[in-house]
């Protein structure tokens, strides 16, 4: 069904398509004839600059656990940081969706609380006693719940748009945003071989980095903007997209939506439960890693802790974009399983193992956690639809705050081989609950309502 009108010279003309599944599409705009900083790939690198920031204060988090000396406060911390973003997440959808935010505002203020976190953690490191009472007390309050909220307000901000700017590769492009929020800590850890392994080097790492997380949310959230409402590139048929296998591969393994859900997916599913689960139990494997490491590394500060928890982080953003494109080409429940598999596998050697075998397997566990976010972003847009799966998305990133949780608690009670044999356990029930999800069957066919005449888009807007 198309709908066209003659538009001046002056002005740009659009259309309304639909496609054989009856989603809306706006087609005839190119992305740099849109308002924003000049095009989606400029876009898609400014997400990924204000995440580098973001993700220093999750994948970062032994910079903080090192003054601290393996103190057991340290996991308390890590867990209420984890329950703030992963609370955070679902209220910046909200706002977006009610029109109260827009993408550049949450980063420029997720951004600003980041940085002040990471200052305050810089504060805390640089103090004569950072294990006291005082010390944890601002760490819990500045690092977890201000640096939490902060991220988890990036991460909504710059995932949603990149998926919005690329809506025929929204698993691609939120892969890669995500993969910044893992490669953000990489360099920091392996400064600190630079300056040597004590606590009194981590305040100046903390507060070089606060400052350039502060310049990343400001030069890269102010020109964050988004496309307009059911926006598809121009020079790709959405019709054709969604049907032609050669044009898409990722139709040859991966059904697409059948439908785009309007309301909230029924806590009842089937498919939401065993999805929910499986977020909760890669989070918590997630964290416990995070956790495990970063103590190991204060209690007993070498080279090869610091070596093993940058490749987790390095491990992690490689992985996210690996496992995301072999979804796409493969088929996402099954290379989701199988990523969750390899991380599950590389538990045991994260205790007790040799150095190299240490880092390696550390590189091996961040892959196959870190993988999860972005395949589930395809997974549930191909079950609740393009609009419907980023509802989805805010609403199943809830379940990290009990997961991430559940693994700070392991971490810091369950010390060894015992540690990591459950978390082992838990990443092999995430790979049979992803595997045994099916694509939901939508009870009422809900379609976004035609504009009643295709409008024009001048130079000044739409």
């Amino acid at each position: 069904m198309t709908r066209q009108q003659t538009a001046p010279r002056t002005a740009q003309a659009f259309t309304y398509v639909r496609d054989c599944y009856g989603r809306l599409h706006r087609v005839g705009e190119t992305d740099r004839e849109l308002p924003g900083p000049g095009g989606r790939r400029l876009v898609l690198w400014l997400a990924w600059g204000a995440m580098l920031g973001a993700g220093v204060l999750q994948y970062g988090f032994a910079l903080t656990a090192l003054p601290l000396n393996g103190a057991r406060g340290t996991f308390a911390v890590l867990a209420v940081w984890t329950v703030c973003q992963a609370a955070a997440v679902p209220v910046a959808h909200l706002l977006r969706a009610r029109r109260k935010a827009e993408p550049g505002g949450l980063v420029l203020l997720g951004g600003g609380c980041c940085a002040g976190a990471l200052a305050i953690a810089a504060a805390v490191a640089e103090s004569a006693n950072p294990a006291g009472a005082g010390g944890s007390s601002a760490l819990l309050v500045g690092y977890g719940l201000l640096g939490g909220t902060g991220a988890g307000l990036v991460y909504a901000g710059c995932t949603a748009t990149a998926a919005r700017w690329y809506p025929e590769r929204a698993p691609a492009a939120v892969a890669f945003v995500t993969g910044g929020y893992a490669y953000g800590a990489v360099l920091p850890l392996l400064l600190l071989l630079v300056l040597g392994l004590h606590g009194s080097a981590v305040a100046p790492v903390l507060g070089g980095v606060a400052g350039l997380s502060l310049l990343a949310a400001l030069g890269c959230g102010a020109l964050l903007r988004d496309p307009p409402e059911h926006w598809w590139p121009a020079g790709i048929d959405p019709r054709q997209w969604t049907l032609d296998r050669h044009l898409n591969r990722s139709l040859r393994h991966n059904r697409p939506p059948l439908w785009e859900a309007e309301a909230r997916p029924g806590a009842g599913s089937g498919t939401w439960r065993l999805l929910y689960a499986t977020t909760a139990l890669t989070s918590a494997a997630l964290l416990f890693d995070l956790g495990r490491l970063a103590a190991d590394l204060a209690a007993g500060p070498g080279t090869v802790g610091l070596w093993a928890c940058a490749a987790f982080a390095a491990g992690s953003g490689l992985g996210r974009g690996a496992v995301g494109a072999l979804a796409e080409r493969f088929g996402r429940g099954t290379v989701l399983a199988t990523a969750l598999l390899l991380g599950a596998l590389a538990q045991p050697g994260l205790v007790g193992a040799g150095p190299a075998a240490a880092v390696c397997c550390a590189a091996l566990a961040g892959g196959g956690t870190g993988g999860c976010y972005p395949v589930l972003v395809g997974l549930l847009r191909g079950f609740y639809g393009r609009h419907g799966g980023q509802r989805a998305f805010a609403l199943l990133y809830t379940a990290k705050a009990f997961g991430g949780a559940a693994g700070c608690a392991l971490a810091a009670f369950v010390p060894g081989t015992g540690g990591t044999g459950t978390a082992a356990a838990v990443l092999l029930a995430a790979a049979l609950a992803v595997r045994a999800a099916r694509r939901p069957r939508p009870l009422l066919r809900l379609l976004p309502a035609a504009p009643a005449v295709t409008s024009t888009r001048t130079s000044s807007g739409s």
